[in-house]
């Protein structure tokens, strides 16, 4: 038959699937399937918008859209154990998140 998969993920997952929040609390961040979406804390305005591609156990790259500037950038992010993921941006930049759930 065909298998269907649960609409929760365990807590024993190790990977960037779930919901974050940046460390100086400006956004939070959802990531599920491959996409990936970032949110005001202030308003709950969209931010970015976006896809990740697993590259090994522990990296990502991301493409992230800006909605407020309208640009394009890219991101290369690595977990730090299964709650934290520190990222650095295709200008240099380095920005980290920490882990609120599993739960998408």
């Amino acid at each position: 038959g065909i298998q269907t998969r649960p609409n929760y993920t365990a807590p024993t997952s190790t990977g960037i699937e779930g919901n974050w929040r940046n460390t100086e609390n400006i956004y939070t961040a959802v990531f599920v399937n491959n996409t990936t979406q970032w949110t005001s804390i202030e308003d709950g305005s969209i931010l970015i918008s976006g896809n990740y591609v697993q590259t090994t156990a522990t990296d990502y790259t991301l493409q992230l859209n800006s909605l407020v500037t309208g640009q394009a950038r890219s991101a290369n992010c690595r977990l730090a154990g299964i709650n934290q993921l520190n990222c650095t941006g295709q200008d240099g930049n380095q920005f980290s998140m920490v882990r609120i759930s599993n739960t998408v």
